[in-house]
């Protein structure tokens, strides 16, 4: 009698657990990530960066601009349709129109499973100055679903561009 309720148990468990890994799977999971960049002196991107209060390598610095990174974290591809920044005083969203893509892409963009795209904020976005009312960035996808994140660079409003 106890290995049979033993087994029944085990059973249970790892019927639970099967479940809820197959569920995991067929959601849309995405990292949405805040980030500034800094080009090199060709023009090319450099790096994005979380920026800190300290200075990269002792040197003062201001970054060339925003960024978003989106990692797909699903099983399956999703598309990209919108992206932009949602305001911390109202519950506006700054839609970005004005942007460019690492390899030349363009929105709507399809992220394959375990990929990433990097969006970059232009110039003239950029002399706006109205990165200091952010709260977070997000995406849309093409199925209506949005994925936000933030940062805490986002939080510092001393910081401006180049």
């Amino acid at each position: 009698m106890n290995w049979t309720l033993g087994l029944a148990i085990f059973g249970a468990v790892l019927s639970l657990v099967n479940t809820w890994f197959l569920f995991r799977k067929s959601t849309a999971r995405v990292r949405v990530s805040p980030k500034y960049y800094l080009r090199n002196m060709v023009g090319e991107m450099l790096t994005y960066f979380d920026i800190k209060k300290t200075s990269l390598a002792g040197q003062p610095h201001n970054p060339d601009g925003l960024c978003i990174v989106v990692q797909n974290l699903s099983e399956f591809p999703l598309t990209v349709d919108e992206v932009g920044f949602l305001d911390k005083r109202s519950k506006d969203r700054f839609y970005l129109k004005d942007y460019f893509m690492g390899r030349g892409g363009q929105l709507p963009c399809r992220i394959e499973s375990r990929s990433s795209i990097t969006i970059y904020t232009t110039t003239a976005f950029n002399a706006q100055n109205i990165h200091h009312h952010f709260k977070a960035a997000y995406i849309s996808t093409e199925c209506g679903k949005r994925f936000t994140g933030s940062c805490k660079s986002l939080k510092l409003d001393q910081l401006s561009f180049q």
